[in-house]
């Protein structure tokens, strides 16, 4: 029988490998679009996950899934800040526990918080050594994405690159 650990991380491979899978039998946006939705039902307490994607030298959300609105991300694009522009300018994960006593990112947070996310956590999407875009997750409540929350979310990042 296997321990809890292993458990998880029989876990996170399967995801890893099926995630892997629907990026090479689909189109890339349908692959995304089915991992988001994935992501949003295997991640713990259902955060939304939204791609961003930057494509001559624009970003875009490329696909969403979940209940806080895409306009999370086009905030973020409006004003030229947010978590998911810093991971895609740092190529660094960026988590804000909680966007009410966050300072980063000028009016995103207060505009964030009103769309219903209260939580964010960015990974950047790296692709032949660049990073071309940022993996976002949105919590409908603070706190829900402490570091094995990440590690889980982190199994999603890797194969949508």
């Amino acid at each position: 029988m296997s321990e809890p650990a292993d458990s998880q991380a029989d876990l996170t491979s399967g995801l890893t490998e099926l995630a892997a899978l629907l990026l090479s039998v689909e189109d890339a946006e349908e692959a995304l679009r089915h991992l988001a939705r994935m992501a949003v039902v295997v991640i713990p307490d259902g955060p939304t996950c939204g791609i961003t994607v930057r494509r001559h030298g624009r970003c875009t959300t490329m696909v969403h899934a979940g209940f806080i609105p895409a306009s999370v991300h086009e905030v973020q694009y409006a004003i030229g800040q947010g978590p998911c522009l810093e991971a895609l300018h740092t190529g660094a994960l960026v988590v804000a526990q909680d966007l009410a006593a966050e300072h980063r990112w000028g009016d995103f947070p207060r505009q964030a918080l009103a769309a219903g996310a209260h939580g964010a956590c960015a990974f950047p999407l790296e692709a032949d050594g660049q990073v071309v875009g940022a993996l976002n997750l949105y919590a409908h409540k603070p706190g829900l994405f402490p570091e094995p929350v990440q590690r889980i979310a982190a199994q999603f990042a890797e194969p949508a690159s």
